[in-house]
């Protein structure tokens, strides 16, 4: 899921998500380190002025200033991070790596009604590949969620669309997840995992 910010809102991370972003700043520096050398390269190895009709110049140059503005954006958006710890023994609302099952209805008629099974996490980006989808608490969904027991109703907004949520279930774990009888008539069940109900 994208994530819909503000320049203004906060962005929302875990201190291993925060430590991800500071290593992506340090990357970034990195890269434009490399880049910066293979610009100079470039330029000396070219005929004539050194960047007229210097393709190698040229793109080095470009990339140059697609990394700075990716380094001043994430610098920029350092003094908008909140940093957000895990509550523990809290079972009955959504936390950080919850995995989280939902009811969705989207505002477009022809979109049918689904259930889906995301995982929240506290880093800037989800992995929308990995086995359970992850979304980030700054997506729509993830701030929709956020500290909501199942049972919740809510709406988030994607592309100008206002789209519709409940919370069916949530898990601690994957193997909780995975351990549930959907059939089970009560959270009574010692073999399964605890059914957490509103």
């Amino acid at each position: 899921m994208g994530n819909n910010i503000n320049n203004d809102d906060p962005i929302y991370l875990d201190q291993e998500g925060y430590n991800q972003y500071l290593r992506e700043i340090e990357e970034l520096k990195n890269q434009y380190y490399s880049n910066s050398k293979e610009k100079s390269e470039a330029y000396e190895v070219a005929v004539g002025d050194g960047w007229h009709d210097n393709f190698g110049f040229e793109q080095a140059k470009r990339d140059e200033d697609r990394i700075l503005g990716e380094l001043r954006r994430r610098r920029a958006d350092l003094r908008r991070i909140v940093i957000v710890e895990k509550q523990k023994n809290v079972d009955d609302v959504v936390e950080l790596n919850d995995y989280v099952v939902l009811r969705l209805q989207y505002e477009d008629p022809s979109e049918d009604e689904e259930e889906e099974t995301f995982r929240l996490v506290g880093s800037q980006q989800g992995n929308l590949f990995s086995e359970i989808c992850e979304i980030t608490l700054n997506s729509p969904i993830g701030k929709t969620i956020y500290h909501k027991p199942v049972g919740y109703e809510g709406s988030f907004d994607v592309s100008g669309e206002k789209n519709k949520l409940e919370i069916l279930r949530i898990a601690k774990t994957l193997e909780e997840l995975r351990g549930e009888n959907l059939d089970a008539p009560s959270s009574e069940n010692e073999n399964g995992p605890r059914l957490i109900k509103k």
